[in-house]
């Protein structure tokens, strides 16, 4: 929704936001560590999946994206959808949304594999081994007793088959969105 609003709808301070989303590439992800935990400690979400899952959602590059993406749709879509009667709301749900599909799976897909194969941030959420994800898994098995390459590697690619089938899912909606913005762009 932010990066609809950044390309569709005139408010004040809209290019200091988005001055502040490209800012943030700048800042090195590991400045913001600290005050990301103190957030997710804040909200009771410390050894808990979800403290892993929701820093990654609000990201700015996905915000980035969808913005490069809405910018590329022609705007005559969305004056149509105005001569129909469509309100704001309507115009993004029931025109844009649709159309966004593609990029969306991307950016899905992406996040998925950026998270699965993250270390340092499930590290410092997480303390129940129960609950640590695969990287750290491997890391704890190398670290072990156990010195047996063989066993390694077959952990390490069932880990990545996940991961595998999950782009086959998704391969055809990131065709399309790779089309569709050479097609719109």
């Amino acid at each position: 929704m932010v990066a609809f609003s950044l390309t569709r709808l005139d408010w004040p301070g809209q290019g200091v936001v988005m001055g502040v989303i490209l800012a943030s590439f700048m800042v090195p992800y590991y400045m913001n560590i600290v005050p990301l935990y103190q957030i997710v400690s804040d909200l009771g979400l410390i050894n808990s999946y979800w403290g892993v899952i929701l820093p990654a959602v609000a990201s700015p590059l996905g915000v980035f994206l969808l913005y490069q993406f809405f910018k590329d749709i022609p705007v005559e879509y969305e004056e149509a959808a105005r001569l129909d009667g469509f309100t704001t709301f309507q115009v993004y749900t029931r025109i844009i949304l649709p159309l966004a599909k593609p990029i969306l799976s991307a950016l899905a897909l992406f996040m998925f594999v950026y998270n699965w194969n993250a270390f340092l941030w499930p590290l410092l959420v997480l303390s129940n081994e129960t609950a640590y994800t695969l990287p750290i898994g491997l890391v704890n098995l190398y670290q072990g007793n156990i010195d047996t390459p063989g066993l390694h590697m077959a952990v390490a690619i069932l880990g990545s088959l996940p991961l595998f089938i999950i782009y086959l899912i998704f391969q055809g909606q990131i065709v399309r969105a790779v089309q569709m913005q050479g097609a719109t762009g």
